[in-house]
């Protein structure tokens, strides 16, 4: 599916999911243009931890700035004899 078309199919279903009585996953369950695969997308804390390039808010990418960032530390206390 192209992507302005699953834009508009998703917003579609965010906005009946809001103002109706079904959850976005149910919604998404039962909609003839998703297979099961689509409900895994979009549980709670997905989006974050499919975020993985440098500078992005996952759990990975924050660890490697994490280590990064302590390794930079420490070579600066190092240079500067702290």
């Amino acid at each position: 599916m192209p992507f302005r078309q699953a834009h508009a199919v998703v917003g579609a279903l965010v906005q009946e999911a809001l103002t109706g009585s079904q959850s976005l996953q149910q919604l998404i369950a039962t909609s003839p243009d998703f297979d099961a695969d689509a409900q895994q997308l979009i549980g709670s804390g997905v989006g974050v931890q499919l975020r993985s390039s440098p500078g992005a808010a996952g759990p990975l990418a924050a660890q490697d700035q994490r280590t990064r960032f302590a390794l930079v530390i420490a070579s600066l206390r190092t240079s500067l004899a702290i």
